[in-house]
């Protein structure tokens, strides 16, 4: 009876998990649709988790649906609140969607949430989505004469 319990305590996450790698392979394969079905059939297998949602926004951002993107990993991020991942979703929509004061505070957030991590450096993919180019090229102005400061 234990076994039996434990097996159909795991077959949400089995469930969701294969349905997340199915959304992910359509995407992949330029299926928005077939991709939405399956990230919204992960989130019924396991509600309560945040990788289906996460999944769902990047389905919705291809899509150009950038509200529904939003809340998806805003719901996401409510389940995980301390996930580093999650900003990396939200702040490029953030800045599709014209604000991009909240997508750099969303980054900024972020990578006081993995400070280690290449991901939050403006200058990489992620932060390029996110700041305008005039702001990096003014980050970037600063950072060249701080190293020449420290080289003298």
């Amino acid at each position: 009876v234990g076994a039996v319990l434990a097996a159909l305590v795991q077959i949400p996450g089995i469930v969701s998990t294969q349905r997340v790698r199915a959304s992910e392979e359509a995407l992949g394969a330029g299926d928005v649709s077939a991709a939405r079905a399956s990230a919204e059939q992960a989130i019924d297998a396991q509600p309560w988790a945040a990788g289906p949602h996460a999944q769902l926004a990047v389905v919705e951002r291809e899509a150009g649906e950038l509200e529904a993107a939003r809340d998806a990993i805003e719901a996401a991020i409510e389940r995980e609140p301390r996930n580093w991942e999650w900003p990396l979703v939200l702040a490029p929509i953030q800045a599709d969607l014209g604000d991009r004061p909240a997508a750099i505070k969303t980054f900024t957030q972020g990578r006081e949430l993995a400070p280690q991590l290449e991901f939050y450096s403006p200058f990489l993919l992620y932060g390029q989505q996110v700041y305008s180019e005039e702001q990096l090229r003014r980050m970037d102005f600063r950072h060249d004469r701080r190293a020449a400061r420290a080289a003298q």
